[in-house]
């Protein structure tokens, strides 16, 4: 694929997260099972630029 990898930002809390940027619905819904099972959830954000 010719990827490179430029970045890794720092993990934020979600609060940080949802409170400065759009947040996809697929993480709000990951979210909403974190409140309601106290599991943790992991997922990632990309950003792809040329």
């Amino acid at each position: 694929m010719g990827l490179i990898l430029l970045s890794i930002e720092d993990e934020e809390p979600f609060s940080v997260r949802i409170s400065e940027w759009e947040v996809n619905d697929m993480i709000l819904e990951k979210a909403k099972q974190v409140e309601q099972t106290k599991n943790i959830r992991f997922t990632t954000f990309h950003t792809y630029s040329e």
